[in-house]
């Protein structure tokens, strides 16, 4: 991991699982747990207010992913899944 000088101020890189470039600020892909950038994300909702679900670009083509994503009934199963999980 390196570092961004901007100014006084250091900010870490980290390397996108997608296409490895190095970036400041990545997001974990929920269908595939990658580590994706902004320019390998397809799509992002807010579930509620603590939750965040993260679609990257190669989940978006499989389609069952895809509809599990855009599926609201799946998408309250997957929120209390990550909190089962969060509070373990």
């Amino acid at each position: 991991m390196t570092s961004v000088h901007y100014g006084r101020y250091s900010m870490p890189t980290m390397t996108c699982d997608r296409c490895k470039n190095e970036v400041v600020r990545v997001e974990q892909c929920n269908y595939c747990g990658k580590n994706v950038c902004n320019s390998c994300m397809k799509a992002s909702q807010k579930a509620s207010k603590l939750i965040r679900l993260v679609i990257c670009k190669d989940c978006w083509g499989n389609m069952p992913k895809r509809s599990h994503y855009k599926n609201k009934h799946d998408l309250i199963a997957t929120i209390q899944a990550t909190a089962k999980q969060q509070k373990v």
